[in-house]
């Protein structure tokens, strides 16, 4: 892949999978190399993508707030 292809659309208009997975990957900071600066590349110049990136953050600084939220003892 390279930093100038532009966002996989499936036929109902979603994101591709691997552009989903992806995002995930760069979001949660698994994703290296050429492969994340091409992608980051990629975010930088399409709307689309940096608006499901930042949706992607988001849900992970949601998830991971989660760890803050004390379990009552009856739901261990």
């Amino acid at each position: 892949m390279d930093g100038n292809e532009s966002p996989k659309r499936m036929p109902d208009g979603e994101l591709s999978e691997r552009d989903q997975r992806d995002l995930v990957a760069l979001a949660d900071g698994t994703i290296a190399g050429r492969r994340r600066e091409a992608l980051e590349a990629r975010v930088a110049e399409s709307p689309e993508l940096r608006a499901a990136l930042e949706r992607q953050q988001a849900a992970l600084t949601a998830l991971r707030s989660l760890d803050e939220i004390a379990v009552p003892a009856g739901l261990r």
